[in-house]
């Protein structure tokens, strides 16, 4: 079994190209956010230890991480959002390891295990994957994507919080040389497709 990662900028298309993945037989897949989103949960060391950091104000009427909140507050400095990522990003990893480890134990039959890690390289998280895939798309194509994903904010306002999150994170060129893998994904979705096929034939051999 190939322990895979996909990553990319903001808006690049990763989580379509890890569905793209999940089509495929004998590959099994998982979302870094959705691994954050239960880490969150009320109960879970990491949401504990947030809530001790960024305080809380973060949180729902519920007691849940509200994350756009947490994210307001994290990227008010540097500084505080990288004691963000101290806090989420081993257990990202562990819960990650952990995830591959059991796939490889208990699906025999799986080519494949493919996770989506936004922050892959910014986490030194590289290491505990065989294969890394780096997706790439234009700004043109990026923008349009967030546009989609955040319909209330208009063209200039899109553009400027794409540009500050972006800023955040390691270069698209920089993500794109150190994978041993690119997706281009500014085309169309069959061209997309296409990639991703020959790069799973390549993997499965």
């Amino acid at each position: 079994m190939v322990r895979v990662a996909i990553t990319g900028g903001i808006a690049c298309g990763k989580s379509t190209v890890l569905q793209m993945f999940a089509e495929l037989p004998h590959v099994q897949v998982l979302s870094a956010d959705a691994v954050v989103h239960q880490l969150y949960l009320p109960g879970q060391t990491v949401h504990h230890r947030v809530v001790a950091e960024f305080g809380s104000a973060i949180l729902d009427p519920g007691g849940r991480i509200d994350r756009k909140k947490l994210a307001e507050a994290a990227f008010a400095s540097p500084e505080r959002r990288q004691k963000l990522e101290s806090i989420v990003h081993p257990a990202v990893a562990a819960h990650e390891v952990a995830w591959m480890d059991r796939v490889a134990a208990s699906s025999p039959e799986t080519k494949l295990a493919v996770i989506e890690v936004p922050l892959l390289f910014e986490a030194k998280s590289e290491g505990n994957f065989g294969k890394t895939i780096a997706v790439t798309s234009s700004p043109e194509k990026k923008l349009a994507r967030y546009r989609a994903k955040h319909p209330e904010l208009s063209e200039q306002d899109a553009g400027r919080e794409l540009e500050r999150r972006s800023a955040s994170q390691m270069p698209d060129e920089e993500k794109a040389r150190r994978a041993d893998l690119v997706i281009n994904n500014s085309g169309a979705m069959d061209a997309a497709r296409a990639q991703v096929k020959q790069i799973y034939e390549q993997l499965v051999g």
